[in-house]
């Protein structure tokens, strides 16, 4: 198949969006292999995406690429401003009563808005 990058015109509406613009880079930068492996994704994803026929849904490289590129912030109800990669830490991590911080955290993450499974 042909790369859609020579072709804008063919390019799907999302190929815009911010978030593939840092995955280009970082494609074009480190290759499909050591991006993929850092984004947790298979190569062929990301060159899919990249080229701009990726088919299926993109929520999982969406995210990834959102916390570990992009670094995002969002504002957390217990520990202020942290990185998306720290809120999925956070919300996914088991619960612990040993820690007063961790109680609140896992209270917390459970009805957070930044939280997509809340």
């Amino acid at each position: 198949m042909a790369d859609l990058r020579t072709t804008p015109h063919l390019l799907p509406a999302w190929h815009a969006e911010p978030w593939v613009r840092l995955l280009e880079t970082a494609y074009e930068a480190d290759g499909p292999g050591a991006t993929a492996e850092r984004l947790g994704v298979s190569p062929a994803m990301v060159t899919a995406v990249v080229r701009g026929y990726y088919a299926s849904s993109l929520d999982r490289i969406r995210t990834a690429v959102r916390e570990t590129l992009a670094a995002e912030a969002v504002a957390c109800p217990v520990l202020g401003e942290i990185t998306l990669a720290a809120c999925r830490k956070h919300r996914t991590a088991d619960f612990s009563a040993s820690n007063p911080l961790r109680v609140r955290l896992w209270k917390a993450c459970r009805v957070c808005p930044n939280n997509p499974d809340s």
